[in-house]
């Protein structure tokens, strides 16, 4: 990748698109990517380059979300830094247990 396009895709405000855009496709752009997408952000390849959709707030929505049964709640970007105990944000008093299901 280019350095030009190194650069652009580092000051990138859409996860999604930042995550296309940069050579490096590690667990946190990918997590970053999924959060973003799941709020409603797209980057779609149009050509020789991408349209993307980024709704406003999203990072408030991401930061707030109330999905705990996602499997990458605990790891979604945005969120206040864990205090000294440890234990992070709104959520600290659940557990990482998935949703039971009616089987």
């Amino acid at each position: 990748m280019h350095a030009k396009a190194k650069e652009a895709a580092k000051h990138e405000a859409n996860p999604v698109k930042r995550f296309y855009q940069n050579g490096k496709r590690g667990w946190r752009p990918a997590i970053n990517a999924m959060c973003a997408t799941c709020v409603g952000c797209t980057a779609q390849l149009q050509g020789k380059g991408y349209q993307d959709y980024i709704p406003p707030g999203f990072r408030d929505e991401i930061r707030h979300c109330g999905v705990l049964g996602c499997p990458i709640h605990h790891l979604r970007p945005y969120q206040d830094k864990a205090p000294a105990n440890g234990k992070t944000g709104e959520h600290s008093e659940c557990e990482s247990e998935p949703p039971q299901t009616k089987t």
